[in-house]
């Protein structure tokens, strides 16, 4: 299982990735994108579960 906490922001959003073992498997700094979140979370093998926050600055 992976775990996944997204910063969602205007402008950018923080991505990181942990394992079951909680060891960082991904980190990821882009711009807000539908397409670049999709292509992110498409990227992980097995099942992901996610948490995000969301900010408007």
């Amino acid at each position: 299982m992976t775990y996944r906490g997204i910063a969602l922001h205007t402008n950018g959003m923080v991505n990181v990735a942990i394992n079951g073992y909680v060891k960082v498997i991904r980190e990821a700094n882009l711009p807000t994108s539908c397409r670049l979140l999709q292509d992110l979370f498409g990227s992980f093998d097995g099942p992901v579960k996610s948490v995000a926050k969301c900010s408007n600055n």
